[in-house]
């Protein structure tokens, strides 16, 4: 894939060492330093590993993945850019709640736009089947993949961020994930 310069100006301007957005968020979302978070957010933020673990290994409690909805639509501007794709094309939309399953807390919502014809057979099955865990399932069905950044911020629900999963070197996926009622202080632009 190429970088435009523009995109290489975005990446140079927001980024914390290695960890590097690929994209400005949308403007519903106000921008962040991420220097003024403390870590346990930052790592939140900027980690690109599955975030079911990471909340588990925080709390020190199990985490429940509710599929709350699951439809074929068509891709949007922004995510058509972000996946590689033609806007309009058929993408599959799946939404999910994590919860703290001791306390029943909302910890995150998450929104994923998936190409299925991008995606291995077993995986897309697994989705449609609404199988709880993206993440998990990716682990267990042994799909090789990377993640990469793509922007965060704060929106008026709390923290959110966006990263896009790549498979056999295709965007295959975005994930929208937002943290309610996490506060990350004043922001604006920068």
């Amino acid at each position: 894939m190429t970088v435009t310069t523009e995109e290489a100006h975005v990446m140079s301007n927001r980024s914390a060492g290695n960890l590097r957005c690929r994209y400005d968020p949308p403007a519903d979302v106000l921008e962040i330093d991420v220097r003024d978070l403390p870590g346990r957010l930052r790592a939140l933020l900027l980690l690109d590993g599955t975030l079911t673990t990471a909340l588990e290994a925080y709390r020190l409690a199990p985490v429940v993945v509710e599929v709350l909805s699951l439809d074929l639509v068509a891709l949007d501007a922004d995510t058509g850019r972000w996946l590689d794709a033609t806007p309009g094309a058929p993408a599959l939309s799946r939404r999910t709640a994590l919860y703290d399953a001791h306390t029943n807390e909302l910890l995150v919502e998450a929104d994923t736009v998936m190409l299925p014809e991008r995606l291995p057979p077993a995986f897309s099955d697994a989705v449609r089947r609404t199988e709880p865990g993206i993440g998990d399932a990716l682990v267990r069905l042994r799909v090789a993949h990377r993640r990469e950044l793509l922007w965060y911020g704060r929106d008026p629900v709390g923290l959110v961020r966006c990263h896009r999963l790549v498979h056999a070197a295709h965007p295959v996926a975005c994930v929208r994930e937002s943290f309610p009622g996490v506060d990350a202080g004043p922001s604006g632009p920068r």
